[in-house]
């Protein structure tokens, strides 16, 4: 397992854990939708900064969904499909959706860093 993929959980952990025991409520309707208005957060930093204060993995899981598909060619995409499968995997406990999305990641952007961490969570560790 690669030290990024730790160093990663780690903050991944501070950022989608601990919000959730700040009493926030799950949304009902397993397809939470987030609204935005025309150019309030539109860029691709700015959804990805959104994404990672979010307060819940619903919210977060939006965000990244929407990075990744409206600017696909932004530095963040790749970022943001990773994190797409692990809020999947990790903690919607959607593994089949995680590996829809992590086969995503390996399409669009066959050289991204995350290539590797997405394989190991997966259990298609490279090595093996």
């Amino acid at each position: 397992m690669k030290l990024t993929y730790l160093v990663f959980c780690g903050f991944c952990l501070a950022l989608v854990v601990l919000p959730l025991g700040c009493g926030n409520k799950k949304p009902q309707d397993e397809t939470f939708r987030m609204e935005l208005s025309p150019g309030e957060g539109s860029g691709p930093a700015e959804l990805l900064s959104r994404a990672q204060t979010a307060r819940t993995p619903e919210e977060k899981l939006t965000l990244f969904r929407q990075l990744a598909q409206t600017y696909p060619d932004s530095p963040q995409a790749d970022d943001a499909q990773f994190m797409t499968g692990f809020l999947l995997k990790e903690n919607l406990g959607k593994p089949e959706k995680a590996a829809e999305a992590f086969d995503v990641l390996k399409t669009k952007y066959p050289d991204s860093e995350w290539i590797d961490d997405a394989e190991s969570m997966m259990g298609d560790d490279p090595g093996d």
